[in-house]
């Protein structure tokens, strides 16, 4: 836990499956001194320490990192599960920085402009971070405006990633999922269909078996990125399985 300007203790590491990094979670009203953690550790799953997010953060909580510009599918799920500012001003319809702005001009918490949305020692103004968030709302339209085929596969990330299956991968998958991605294209085109120019993108959804991992996690990059391998959490989503069954 480290101590942030102001008096805001939010912020966080986050363990992930190819690097860790550094964000911020707070909530509005947020006492100074008070770090969010004990706030939010009865509510998250504890593994030696580790407070681990089964499915998202709950609602009275709100994260903030820097988004990168080449955003992909796995930052968005990460940030709608850990309720990123800029993802949850999208999901109610805030789709200009002008609106943005609007939310947060005149907040009844400090918490955001004096700790989330400061980098470093520099406090961000809120025009700053409606400019970000603008970016933010350009960069999912385009990775929306595309058609995503998943495959569900029954073979480990170690099969598919070991080079004396490469021929068998091509015959068996490579070249089924091409003949998807050719059936769309061509429905399309000979129905004239207004999103016959979106961009199309594959991805193959691999389990794996672990007591404490989340249900989606990115994989490798596949044959230069044509591909994303992303491994499935058979327990995390059986877990989730039967929580549904029972409510």
């Amino acid at each position: 836990m480290t101590w942030n300007d102001h008096g805001y203790q939010t912020k966080c590491t986050l363990v992930l499956p190819s690097e860790n990094r550094e964000i911020k979670i707070g909530y509005p009203n947020q006492t100074l001194g008070v770090h969010t953690f004990y706030k939010l550790k009865n509510q998250l799953a504890s593994n030696g320490g580790t407070r681990t997010v089964d499915s998202s953060l709950p609602e009275e909580f709100y994260s903030f990192w820097d988004v990168p510009d080449n955003l992909s599918i796995e930052e968005l799920r990460m940030m709608r599960c850990l309720n990123h500012v800029f993802y949850r001003a999208w999901k109610k319809g805030v789709c200009s920085k002008e609106e943005f702005s609007k939310r947060f001009q005149g907040t009844n918490s400090s918490v955001f402009q004096k700790s989330l949305f400061r980098k470093g020692t520099i406090e961000r103004s809120i025009s700053e971070i409606s400019e970000l968030f603008s970016t933010f709302v350009k960069n999912v339209e385009k990775l929306t405006s595309r058609f995503h085929i998943v495959d569900i596969k029954y073979s480990s990330p170690e099969y598919y990633l070991n080079p004396q299956n490469a021929e068998e991968i091509k015959s068996r998958s490579i070249r089924k999922q091409f003949l998807y991605e050719y059936l769309l294209q061509k429905h399309l085109r000979d129905s004239n269909s207004p999103l016959k120019d979106w961009d199309i993108t594959s991805e193959f959804w691999l389990p794996v078996y672990s007591p404490d991992s989340s249900a989606l996690s990115p994989g490798s990059k596949y044959l230069d990125g044509y591909l994303n391998l992303t491994q499935v959490n058979i327990m995390s989503v059986i877990d989730s399985y039967l929580e549904t069954e029972s409510t």
